[in-house]
Order: structure tokens, then C-alpha cells, then sequence
């Protein structure tokens, strides 16, 4: 199997999975992000303002949220946005709303910037602004518990302009960032700097205080409180204290962002029947969704002649009945329409197409509005964009990885699909090319999750390549959640935020650790240092990570296999045996189970065992709990964030130290977890051992 066609499989299972009770335990939550970075020029725009806004919408997607999405609006954009903002907020349990883009105080008061701002007096700023008070007092009339997050106070060169318009007297009325707001109960109001003060917009893709949000939003069962605390030191770390996020908070209990609830991922149903839609803004929405193609004029009146001169899309739909008229009297043959870009609203998303014996879908391709645009109105999450590159992957387009990331691979991807359907090779998906795709690809998928390896069993594969080599056992491909839940008991937080890992292809690691007899033979063969004089079956301690390292080098040149120590993604994965408990016998430390400080065995504290003394994992590996520590290939990291999703070893961080796993003689029961981790300085101390794997193929 390629090695890339095993990510698709470990998506399949999202794709196919039924619906959960997640909804129930996190309640309904609705979010509104902004973020206007199109100012009109290069000195008042925002590069990452946009980028920030999609970012964290499909972060808040993939976490259950429900997100209505205005990304460069204008006046009656950022109100329409609002009014969406508002309909959805009706009987939902918690409201979100995020502003990425230009902001200003003025008299005490806080203003948003639309795109098409102009400040020429001071009636612009209350005909042409948006008030933050005011989607406060949208949020408080509609649901208990309010969460207020603004990148807005960036270096504004319309503010600047306005104040010197005022003159002295009156310059100091507009202010210098944004003014404070005090939090009214059960509300949360979070500013990227303190009041008064400039953020910056950032050199990367997005703004420190979007980066460190997006950071802290994938740990899950932080309370907002803790949330902020994470995200203040970490932008501060990254503006050199430059720039230190504020809150102010009011909130009468805890109200964690990321709810540690299995959010399960499912085809959205068809957008509701109009009878059925609750609120008129969605509704209209609905309504504008089912004509914007149409090319009869019959449809552009009807629309008209329900929502009138005020509905949201009025100006485009008087457009389209004008071109229809002109076009009929001109010529017989019905005009054709072309749909004009509309504000992107993610409040309902198109429908996906589903499995059928039919022919796929027509790719619509919308002829105006740029590919990006397109892209972004479709509001694609996290988990969306993990079953796009599986579909890609299986259709054998290779996107480089399944990680809901749409970087450079994927983008290239979708760009050769394109060309080999003979569309235009964008790399950027519209409404009717997503269902192409998920439609081509779902069958393909289906077939390779018939031929995925079975996860575990007693009777592992095992084989020795040489006679006083190590014993190694098969690990069949597979999927695992890598570190521990925030529920977890004795967690660490270095232990998270959890990632998910596909092997796309078995592996063989050591059934035991390795044994002074193992080990004493490559220091006879004068290819290893000497730890001690110990011999036998029990574990080799004492050994450094260059030791180890240096050990499985004269296999490789005694066997010609290419042995390795571990990653640590490969070695939790083997030591967990198919389970997600914190041990791979159960969700306590129990006693009889391994060697450990208080264990329950015979050999507590006396020092470790002969490898194999205790019961095997499912996948027939001793030991990976307890006797003694073990190196893996990876340097030290304070957490999971930047791990690979293939599971290879990281090479980033801090490289002085490498991580142990697994615990030893002299470890307390809770460090002998599967997600247990530390990191040291590759010496060879006591209780430091290591077992090797190598490839397959």
C-alpha cells in the first residue's frame, strides 16, 4: 500500500461514522468572525486580518461551533453579518464574536471598521462605523454567556487622519487603540493589547494574538480564564513584551472553549425545506441560495416582490432582473447569469452530495468573484478539509499528508484534479467542485477501508534477524490519538494538546526491551561503549541515547535491516496496543501490572525485572509500561503542538534533550502512562534503556 493512500483510511472512519451526542454536552454555540483587512490601500491594509478570521472560524467549526463568517465587508455586509449573527444567536446557549481588522476609541466609545470606511467629519463615525456596544447588546438580548475577542487595536492610519481633522481641542476625543470595556454579568471581553495601547498585525500568516488563540483553542478543558492566561504570556513571548492581551471578565461560572466531547463529523443535511427554517434571515438566505444561478427573471422578481427593497441581496438580485430584461429583448435564447461574489456567510452550508449510482455531479464554476473568494464562502472546517485531502489522496492525488491544513501540497493537488477534469487548475475548490470530489472519492475510500490491516490480537507477526538479535513484533498500521485527554489523572501538560497520528504502513519494534546479553555482543564487536558488567535477560540500563543510537547502527550493519530507536509517536502507539486508556491494561495504575516505585510486585524498588516477567499488550510487546526508561528518536518539546501527523520523530525544539518514555523501577505508578513523557540530556544515567524498531519495507 502507498504510503499516502493509508492517510485516506484513517479518515474514513470520520467520514462514515453516525452522529453523536456532542451537541448536547457543549450546548449550542454560535460564533460571528470578522475580519476586514481590504482598507483600499497599502497603507491602511491588513494582510493577516482575513487570514486570522478564517483561521479561527474553521478552528471554531471543527469544535462544534456554529460560525457565520464576513470576511472584507463593507457597512451593509458587516450589518448583514449582524443580523445573521442575530438570528442564529436565538435560543442557542453561548455567543462568540471575534474582530479582526481596524478598530478606534472616540469619546469613550468603541468602533469596528467596515472596508469602505471614510472618516471625513464626525458623522461618519456614526453612519459609517459599527459600535462595539452595539453587538454586545445584540449578544446580551439572546443568550446567557457572551465571549467578546477583538484584534482591533493595530495601527490605524484612518484614526490618525480623523484625529488631525478635528483639530486640537478636539483630537483627544479619538484615542489611541481601543478604550477599556467593562464586562457586564455573564459576559467576557478579550482585547489583543491593553486599552490604549497598539497590536501589531504580525509578519507571519496571522496576528500574535490570532496565533496564540489558535494554539490554545486545540487543549481541551481549559476554562476561558486559564484560555487568556496561556494566550497573554504566549504573546508575550512573541512580541519580546511588546504587546500584553487584556479581559475583562464577568462571567458567573466556568465556560471552557474547547469541551472535551466527541465531536464526530457527518454530511450536513440538505439546506431545510423554507417551511421549515425558523428564522427570516435564514430564510432569505435559503431563498437567495436556491436562485442566485437561475437565469429567469421570474425568480429575481418573486425574490424582490417578498423581501423588498431591504433584503440583503435586493442590489444584486435588481442587477440580475435588469441584465435578464435587457438580455431577452436583445435576443430569444434565455440569458445566462453570472452570480456576482457574495458576503461570506457560513450560517448554511451548501449540501453534500451523497453516495449514489448515479453519474457525479456538473462542476460549477463561478465566473466572477476570484477562486479564494469562492473557496472561503463554502466556510470548509478543519474536518472538512481532512476529508478533502483523504478524497485527493485516494483519487491518487497527493496532498502530502492529511492534516486539515490547506498549505502548498494540497493546493497543488486540487489543482491537478482540476486539470484532469478539465477545469481550470486553481487550486481552490468552489461549491460544485467539493461535491465532485467527495463524491468521486467516497467509493475509492470505501474500498481501501476493506483492505485496512486488523488493529491488535495475540498472535503478532514476530521474527529475529540475526541470533542474538532482539526479538521483533509486527505493528499493524493504524490510528491513535498521541499524548492524554485533559481529563486524564496526573496528566502533565506537556502531555497535550492531543494529536491525531496515522501509520500508513506496519512496523516491527523490539517485543522487549533490550538485554545485557543483546547489548554485550556489540560491545564485543568493539561498536558500543560498556554501561557496566551486567548481564542476562534483564533490561541494559545505564545507556546514554548515542549508546542506543549506536546500537541499533551495528544492526544495521550486522543484519542489513535499517533499525532505529523509536519515535515517540511510534512508541505510544505500540505501548498503548489498540487502547486510548492512560494504561494500556485499563484507566488505573492497579498493581501486579509492571515494575514500578510502588507497583505491587515482588521487584518494587529493588531494581528492574528480566524483560518479559509481566503480561503483554495486545499487540504482544512487554514492558512498555515500567522496568526501565526508554529513548525514542524525538527532541524534547514542551508539548504536542507541531507533532507529525505520519509520526515521524521531531527534530525541532530543544535538542540538547531527548524524550524518555515509559517510566522505571524507580518511577511512582502515574509515570508509567502511555502519554507519560519527560525530557533529558542524552547521558547514560541509571534506569535509561531502549528498545529499536525498524521499517518494513
Amino acid at each position: 500500500m502507498r504510503l499516502s493512500t493509508f492517510f485516506s483510511l484513517c479518515l474514513l472512519a470520520l467520514w462514515l461514522q453516525p452522529g453523536s451526542a456532542s451537541a448536547d454536552a457543549m450546548g449550542r454555540r454560535v460564533a460571528l468572525v470578522v475580519g476586514n483587512g481590504d482598507y483600499g490601500d497599502a497603507a491602511t491594509a491588513l494582510p493577516n486580518a482575513p487570514n486570522d478570521a478564517r483561521a479561527l472560524a474553521a478552528e471554531l467549526e471543527a469544535l462544534g461551533y456554529q460560525v457565520v463568517r464576513a470576511i472584507d465587508q463593507d457597512y451593509r455586509g458587516m450589518r448583514a453579518a449582524l443580523a445573521r449573527f442575530a438570528d442564529a444567536l436565538r435560543g442557542a446557549d453561548a455567543g462568540l464574536f471575534f474582530y479582526a481588522g481596524h478598530g478606534m476609541e472616540f469619546q469613550g466609545r468603541n468602533y469596528l471598521f467596515p472596508t469602505d470606511a471614510e472618516l471625513r467629519n464626525e458623522s461618519d463615525v456614526y453612519i459609517g462605523l459599527i459600535e462595539v456596544d452595539q453587538v454586545l447588546r445584540i449578544m446580551e438580548t439572546s443568550v446567557p454567556v457572551r465571549l467578546v475577542f477583538l484584534d482591533a487595536c493595530r495601527d490605524n492610519p484612518l484614526a490618525r487622519r480623523f484625529r488631525g481633522s478635528l483639530g486640537a481641542t478636539r483630537s483627544s476625543s479619538v484615542g489611541r487603540g481601543l478604550a477599556r470595556v467593562d464586562a457586564t454579568v455573564g459576559t467576557f471581553v478579550a482585547y489583543a493589547t491593553a486599552p490604549g495601547e497598539v497590536a501589531e498585525d504580525g509578519s507571519g500568516d496571522n496576528s500574535p494574538f490570532t496565533t496564540a488563540m489558535l494554539r490554545h483553542l486545540e487543549v481541551p478543558g481549559l476554562d476561558v480564564s486559564d484560555f487568556m492566561r496561556r494566550v497573554r504570556q504566549s504573546v508575550v513571548e512573541m512580541t519580546d513584551a511588546r504587546q500584553t492581551p487584556w479581559e475583562s471578565s464577568s462571567l458567573l461560572g466556568s465556560f471552557v472553549l474547547n469541551v472535551e466531547v466527541n465531536i464526530t463529523v457527518e454530511p450536513p443535511p440538505p439546506p431545510p425545506a423554507e417551511a421549515a427554517v425558523q428564522s427570516s434571515g435564514q430564510a432569505e438566505i435559503v431563498f437567495w441560495q436556491s436562485i442566485q444561478q437561475s437565469a429567469r427573471a421570474s425568480d429575481f422578481e418573486a425574490y424582490l416582490a417578498r423581501f423588498g427593497d431591504d433584503g440583503i441581496f435586493a442590489p444584486l438580485a435588481k442587477a440580475r432582473l435588469a441584465g435578464l430584461v435587457e438580455a431577452a429583448a436583445e435576443d430569444d435564447t434565455p440569458a445566462a447569469v453570472t452570480p456576482e461574489p457574495e458576503q461570506e456567510v457560513a450560517a448554511v452550508e451548501p449540501a453534500r452530495s451523497t453516495v449514489a449510482a448515479e453519474p457525479p455531479p456538473t462542476v460549477v464554476t463561478l465566473s466572477e468573484g476570484s477562486p479564494e473568494d469562492r473557496e472561503d464562502m463554502l466556510g470548509l472546517s478543519l474536518a472538512d478539509w481532512q476529508r478533502l485531502q483523504a478524497g485527493l489522496d485516494a483519487l491518487g492525488f497527493d496532498p502530502r499528508g492529511v492534516d486539515g491544513r490547506p498549505g502548498p501540497n494540497t493546493r497543488r493537488a486540487i489543482a491537478a484534479w482540476q486539470a484532469a477534469r478539465g477545469s481550470k487548475p486553481s487550486g481552490f475548490l468552489d461549491a460544485g467542485q467539493r461535491r465532485r470530489l467527495e463524491s468521486e472519492a467516497e467509493p475509492r475510500l470505501a474500498a481501501l477501508e476493506a483492505t485496512r490491516p486488523a488493529v491488535g490480537g495475540a498472535a503478532a507477526t514476530s521474527f529475529k534477524d540475526c541470533d542474538i538479535c532482539p526479538e521483533m513484533v509486527v505493528v499493524p498500521a493504524g490510528s491513535f490519538q498521541l499524548g492524554s485527554p485533559a481529563s486524564e489523572s496526573s496528566r502533565r501538560a506537556e502531555e497535550g494538546p492531543q494529536r491525531r497520528v496515522c501509520f500508513a504502513e506496519p512496523f516491527a519494534i523490539g517485543r522487549f526491551e533490550v538485554t545485557w546479553r543483546q547489548y554485550s555482543a556489540c560491545v564485543s564487536a568493539g561498536a558500543c561503549r560498556s554501561p557496566g558488567a551486567r548481564a542476562g535477560d534483564l533490561p541494559v540500563e545505564g545507556v546514554g541515547y548515542e549508546d542506543a543510537r549506536a546500537y541499533a547502527a551495528w544492526l544495521v550493519r550486522r543484519t542489513g535491516r535499517p533499525y532505529r530507536l523509536p519515535s515517540e509517536a511510534e512508541w505510544e502507539y505500540a505501548a498503548r496496543g489498540g487502547t486510548g486508556t492512560a494504561y494500556f491494561w485499563g484507566a488505573s495504575s492497579g498493581s501486579g501490572h509492571a515494575v514500578c516505585a510502588d507497583c505491587g510486585t515482588r521487584y518494587d524498588f529493588d531494581g528492574p525485572a528480566p524483560v518479559g516477567s509481566f503480561p503483554a499488550n495486545a499487540f504482544g510487546l512487554h514492558d512498555m509500561a515500567g522496568n526501565v526508561w526508554e529513548w525514542v528518536a524525538d527532541c524534547w518539546n514542551e508539548s504536542h503542538e507541531g507533532a507529525r501527523s505520519d509520526g515521524t520523530a521531531r527534530r525541532d525544539g530543544n535538542c540538547r534533550k531527548r524524550v524518555l518514555k515509559g517510566g522505571s523501577y524507580e518511577s511512582r505508578p502515574h509515570v508509567l502512562r502511555s502519554a507519560a513523557r519527560k525530557g533529558d540530556f542524552p547521558d547514560g544515567s541509571i534506569g535509561r534503556g531502549f528498545r529499536v524498531m525498524r521499517p518494513l519495507n
